[in-house]
């Protein structure tokens, strides 16, 4: 995944084909492909792409967020990404607790998250349902029977 392929084209035809605002929230997928599907994740790699995302696309970006497989992948080695991106004013998310521990998503709200997605997985934990609880983090969570 790489900022290029966002298209400013497309983002500004949907605001003036049909009056509505339109922002993107790019995602850096560990698992897909990326050089830093293994921790140690080489820091500088998604912290290159998030500066490249600003300097290009800034205007479109409201967020940054992990998704894809967490297995192997802790949010804790994106810290830098998540300080950068609040520093820029962009709006952090994370898969955390699906496939990783519920540990991931104590590590996802100690680096600055805002919303988990998924973290199904704080079941496991009481205390890190009451710090979700406590801190008004949303979950995004797809329903099961």
């Amino acid at each position: 995944h790489t900022p290029n392929r966002i298209s400013g084209k497309s983002v500004s035809s949907s605001s003036l084909s049909f009056s509505i605002l339109t922002s993107l929230s790019f995602s850096l997928s560990p698992s897909q492909g990326c050089t830093w599907a293994s921790p140690p994740a080489p820091a500088e790699e998604p912290l290159s792409v998030l500066e490249e995302a600003i300097a290009n696309h800034r205007h479109q970006i409201i967020g940054v967020g992990l998704d894809s497989s967490e297995a192997g992948n802790p949010p804790s080695i994106f810290r830098g990404v998540f300080q950068r991106a609040r520093a820029a004013g962009l709006r952090c998310v994370a898969h955390a607790g699906e496939e990783g521990p519920a540990g991931y998503i104590t590590e996802a709200l100690d680096i600055g998250v805002e919303r988990i997605d998924h973290g199904v997985r704080c079941l496991e934990e009481p205390t890190v349902v009451r710090r979700l609880a406590q801190e008004r983090v949303p979950l995004t969570v797809c329903p099961c029977r």
